[in-house]
């Protein structure tokens, strides 16, 4: 009677274990009816990875999370954002946490806001040739579908003045680089960089003239100073190019004090 007892708590424990796995094994339901996906395409060992998205939604904002296979829901790091506007497909790059050096197997995995996740797994082997990235730029588009008509713009690049894991009380600069997509101007005279929500770690105002006119195709980089929290913690604020009350591209920033 021990043994059948001891018996079926092992199988009822085994159940449980299986169904906890699948969580990350998966995809959800509005995962399988778009079929979208992440190919790793390259592996620099310890430093940064390219990342082909394949049949991604569109105007999505999606947070990326890097951890170790065996044990990514204790050790998953959120390294940046990626914001995607016209969907389909498209690459980028993701640099490595120190949690997972010299780690051989690691996972990657992206959020939306609106419930759509993707992961992928790869060996920390380094193999094919990822683009370089300048110091403190999280992630980076390298390629990108043909905007659509509804796009005004879209973030090129964020790059910051200190390393994505930075001191408390640390004083940076985000630099963002904006591409219009539209077929209109992005006049000065009424677009502005505008705090939208998140961390607020601006120094210096949360609303902000457009330096200068951007045509049909041409790009420009706006820059806010800003100070790390002082507490430890994983920070994300979110600004966007504006024009009045309507958001014409999210451009996120996210920092990890230790």
């Amino acid at each position: 009677m021990k043994t059948l007892k001891k018996s079926n708590i092992f199988r009822f424990v085994t159940v449980l274990l299986a169904l906890s796995l699948t969580l990350f094994a998966v995809p959800n339901v509005q995962a399988a009816k778009t079929n979208l996906r992440i190919n790793i395409l390259a592996v620099d060992k310890n430093n940064k990875i390219l990342v082909e998205a394949v049949n991604f939604p569109a105007n999505q904002l999606w947070n990326v999370r890097i951890g170790t296979y065996y044990g990514f829901s204790r050790d998953n790091v959120t390294v940046g954002q990626i914001d995607a506007p016209n969907g389909g497909n498209f690459q980028f790059v993701v640099q490595l946490p120190e949690v997972v050096k010299d780690v051989d197997l690691v996972s990657v995995r992206l959020d939306s806001q609106t419930d759509y996740y993707v992961y992928n797994a790869f060996h920390n082997v380094s193999r094919g040739k990822v683009p370089e990235v300048g110091s403190g730029q999280i992630i980076i588009p390298v390629t990108g579908t043909t905007p659509s008509g509804n796009s005004t713009c879209v973030m090129n690049s964020v790059t910051l003045t200190s390393t994505i894991i930075m001191p408390a009380n640390n004083d940076f600069t985000t630099i963002w680089e904006v591409k219009n997509n539209g077929s209109n101007n992005l006049e000065e005279s009424n677009v502005d960089l505008k705090f939208i929500n998140g961390i607020s770690m601006h120094r210096d105002g949360s609303l902000f003239d457009l330096a200068s006119t951007v045509q049909p195709g041409q790009t420009i980089r706006v820059s806010v100073n800003m100070r790390s929290p002082s507490q430890a913690g994983i920070y994300t604020a979110n600004w966007a190019l504006v024009n009045g009350s309507t958001i014409l591209c999210n451009l996120p920033v996210t920092i990890i004090v230790p």
